[in-house]
């Protein structure tokens, strides 16, 4: 995935764990503190019946007997249903699952001497104070809600006893659209801040991991910057280092390598006049073949050594140009060569060097195949350029070994059919340098293709057929 390749993986990783422990955090607080209000408000209505029914039962008291309808009236209401019995409710009946700590935060509120209280938190509905009436009818289906109604009888100094019913229902309701809201930009703002920390966290590695992609394909690659957190700092530094002993082993052995050239092309050229001396005519010409295979052999084993690609500097080049150009020095060489692509191709490259292994490409096709058919693309990946031939092929569990230094498909060491086995290690060298790299496959109606590719794209406005 996209997301994976711009190291959003590890990032979306750290984000989601951080989110998901912080909503956990606020969730499991969130039923903490909404039981507690729950409880608290249940207690506090429970204290505040029973000081009204004890004040109504204060009333009734002092009043004549007469009186007490009409004191009744005065206390009853919608929400606090009142009546006078000559006994206290039964005991028996359902009960509220919660009711206990409902029942005690009410008798807590019992004055002191105040004895023989009777209180109970049933669900539903209260009893009809008279035939035929319930005051405060419920649905039977709200009692699984939550409901419940806090029945509370108090003995009268005259006899009887006088019974209230106040029905009510936990705050354990189903959110509003306030408190989805609120929730919904709580996470919001907790997965914003885990992005951003996450981030920062992460960005260290993928600076690291860009300079490690960066000089394995071009060792001149600008140093890292020795900043940030310490552990950064370090890290930078040891890189830097590393870079520097890289390249300063790559120096060493280029300019050993060259001095091995120039000491070996002394010794052939010393050997190529001797063997013009050589009267025999047949074994003259073997000599001077034998020692042109050998020139032709070890410049392109020190070539490839080299790795002389990443040398060379970069620059604007029409690459249509470049591979039409190969094809028509090829064609006028005698070669079957096709060509199929754009007009103009404006690409950031290394010339001589892509020349190169554009041509081995081509080189292996036409030894192999017969032809090469040399088609140029440009996708959303990059620069595609696929060398194609009408050959026998190679099976696919020896595709890669063929770009081993010295692997031919040609098993006869022939260096007229074969050539040196360096072709297309050569290439794959050189597109590697530029960041991409080339695959063998095989052809759909028969042959072989060299699959190359380049990264990035062209330049703005400058690609056309």
């Amino acid at each position: 995935m996209k997301l994976a390749r711009h190291g959003w993986g590890n990032t979306a990783g750290v984000v989601l764990l951080v989110a998901a422990a912080i909503i956990a955090v606020v969730g499991v607080g969130g039923i903490v503190s909404s039981r507690d209000r729950e409880v608290a408000a249940q207690e506090s209505f429970a204290r505040s019946v029973m000081d009204r029914a004890v004040a109504m039962a204060g009333a009734l008291d002092a009043a004549e007997p007469d009186n007490r309808e009409a004191v009744l009236a005065r206390f009853h209401d919608r929400g606090f249903r009142v009546w006078l019995a000559p006994r206290p409710p039964r005991p028996g009946g359902a009960r509220w699952p919660h009711g206990a700590a409902i029942e005690q935060a009410a008798l807590a509120a019992v004055p002191v001497g105040l004895d023989g209280v009777f209180v109970r938190a049933a669900p539903g509905q209260p009893p009809p104070f008279e035939p035929g009436e319930s005051p405060h009818a419920l649905d039977p289906r709200d009692w699984h809600r939550g409901f419940y109604t806090l029945i509370v009888a108090l003995p009268l100094d005259g006899g009887g006893w006088v019974v209230a019913a106040a029905p009510a229902r936990p705050l354990a309701t189903p959110p509003g659209t306030f408190a989805i809201v609120a929730l919904a930009l709580v996470v919001i703002a907790i997965v914003a801040v885990a992005m951003i920390v996450a981030a920062r966290m992460t960005r260290p590695l993928r600076t690291l991991g860009g300079a490690a992609e960066r000089l394995s394909r071009d060792l001149d690659a600008p140093p890292l910057p020795e900043t940030g957190s310490r552990e950064m700092r370090k890290a930078a530094a040891a890189f830097n280092t590393m870079q520097e002993r890289l390249r300063g082993m790559v120096n060493d052995r280029s300019v050993m390598l060259a001095a091995l050239s120039h000491d070996l092309r002394t010794v052939i050229t010393r050997l190529r006049l001797r063997a013009e001396e050589i009267e025999d005519p047949v074994q003259r010409g073997k000599a001077l073949e034998d020692l042109s295979d050998m020139e032709v052999m070890l410049r392109e084993s020190l070539d490839a050594a080299r790795g002389e690609a990443s040398r060379e500097p970069r620059q604007k080049v029409d690459l249509a140009a470049l591979v039409k150009s190969l094809v028509d020095d090829l064609t006028d060489a005698g070669k079957a060569v096709a060509y199929d692509g754009p007009e103009r191709l404006v690409v950031q490259c290394r010339p001589v060097a892509l020349r190169r292994a554009l041509a081995n490409l081509a080189d292996n096709a036409i030894r192999y195949g017969g032809r090469a058919d040399v088609a140029l693309e440009a996708t959303r990946e990059g620069i595609a350029i696929v060398v194609a031939d009408r050959g026998p092929g190679i099976p696919q569990a020896e595709r890669e070994a063929m770009f081993r230094p010295f692997m031919r498909g040609d098993p006869s060491r022939n260096r007229a059919t074969g050539g040196t086995g360096l072709g297309l290690g050569v290439a794959r060298s050189i597109l590697r340098a530029h960041g991409g790299d080339v695959v063998l496959d095989a052809r759909d109606d028969g042959g072989l293709m060299a699959r190359a590719s380049l990264p990035g794209g062209p330049q703005s406005g400058q690609a056309g057929t």
